[in-house]
C-alpha cells in the first residue's frame, strides 16, 4: 500500500526531511510548539488539514471552511487545538 505526499498548498512536502518538521514525540517537539505548528499553517491549507488531521464531522469542517480574512484564525485554531488533543491530549492542547 502506498499513499501520496502531503504536501502544503506551496507545493512544500511534509515530513521528517523537511525543514520545519513536526515530531511526534514531545521530548523533540513540545506540545506547545506542536499546536503553534497548526496554527501557522498556510490559510490555503486549512480546510485540507482538517479533514485530514482531525475527528471533527465534515458538517463542522463545512461550517469552518466558510471563514474569511481574519477569521480564518478561529479555524487555526480549532485545527491547532484538535490535532493537538488526538496526539498530547486534551489538558495539554488547552
Amino acid at each position: 500500500i502506498t499513499f501520496p505526499l502531503l504536501t502544503t498548498a506551496s507545493g512544500a512536502k511534509m515530513g521528517k526531511t523537511a525543514s520545519g518538521a513536526v515530531w511526534l514525540d514531545e521530548k523533540k517537539y513540545s506540545p506547545y510548539d506542536y499546536f503553534q505548528f497548526w496554527v501557522n499553517v498556510d490559510d490555503r491549507d486549512v480546510a485540507r488539514f482538517l479533514k485530514l488531521f482531525t475527528f471533527l464531522p465534515m458538517s463542522e469542517i463545512a461550517q469552518l471552511e466558510k471563514l474569511q480574512g481574519a477569521d480564518i484564525r478561529k479555524a487555526k485554531q480549532v485545527l491547532a487545538f484538535e490535532a493537538t488533543k488526538i496526539l498530547h491530549g486534551e489538558e495539554a492542547a488547552q
